[in-house]
């Protein structure tokens, strides 16, 4: 319609539904020259998912949440948990496809190296569509499949004085006796022991989940507890704040 001023998304549902529409791929990855193809509509879990099917050892310096589009991602900087050793998304972005404001489309080179520049980190809508981003892989150092870390650091002082803090944030879909040996062997200057991992039995009782769940979810606890009794009295979905089944005496 006349007069109507449409809004550049470069992430999202829209960029999903479009593509569903369309029948085409998300992501192409190359392995020989390490690199992928990705539309500003795909998702990081669809990257991350689509480079784990092509390959056992690469990956990509990106942000942890898998429903955040890469088109918003990468044209606000990309900060992820392998930032440290690869440097953000936009570091490792080669090229992209944009429709500038007289409806060309351009890649890097047509598009001059400053308007690639703003475009990795100052939004992408606001110079123009940015169609898919040809992006470089890396070599992901292997870790096991049932652990993941990361590395929070943050300043924690007081006043005039600066103190620094690092916390190793991690989940284990596991218990800690399996835990700590592999913890001792991928990371031993850390040196865990076991009273450092909370909810260590992986599983919390129904008694010591009242304590919070009374307070989170009112009159609501005791039946959610029913319920998962019902679907999963082993327990086998858990994690440190889970619903608990009902013990039999309850």
């Amino acid at each position: 319609m006349r007069g109507m001023r449409r809004r550049a998304l470069t992430a999202g549902d829209e960029g999903a539904r479009e593509r569903e529409k369309r029948g085409g791929e998300a992501v192409e990855i190359n392995l020989e020259d390490e690199t992928a193809r990705v539309q500003s509509g795909a998702t990081l879990g669809e990257l991350y998912y689509s480079i784990a099917k092509e390959s056992g050892i690469h990956g990509f310096p990106a942000g942890i949440c898998p429903a955040v589009g890469v088109g918003g991602h990468f044209s606000g900087g990309g900060f992820g948990t392998l930032l440290r050793k690869y440097g953000l998304s936009v570091d490792n972005v080669l090229d992209a496809y944009l429709i500038d404001v007289n409806g060309n489309i351009a890649d890097r080179e047509a598009m001059g190296e400053d308007l690639f520049w703003a475009i990795r980190g100052g939004g992408g809508a606001s110079f123009g569509i940015i169609l898919s981003w040809k992006i470089k892989l890396c070599i992901a150092n292997k870790l096991h499949e049932d652990l993941f870390i990361r590395i929070i650091i943050q300043d924690v002082g007081n006043g005039n004085q600066k103190t620094v803090q690092a916390s190793f944030n991690s989940i284990y879909l596991g218990g800690v006796e399996r835990l700590i040996p592999l913890m001792n062997e991928s990371f031993p200057e850390l040196g865990l022991q076991a009273q450092d991992c909370t909810n260590k039995k992986g599983n919390t009782s129904y008694l010591e989940a009242r304590v919070w769940g009374v307070k989170y979810f009112k009159g609501n606890f005791k039946r959610l507890a029913q319920v998962k009794s019902e679907v999963d009295p082993d327990n086998f979905f858990r994690n440190e704040q889970s619903i608990p089944p009902l013990p039999a005496s309850t």
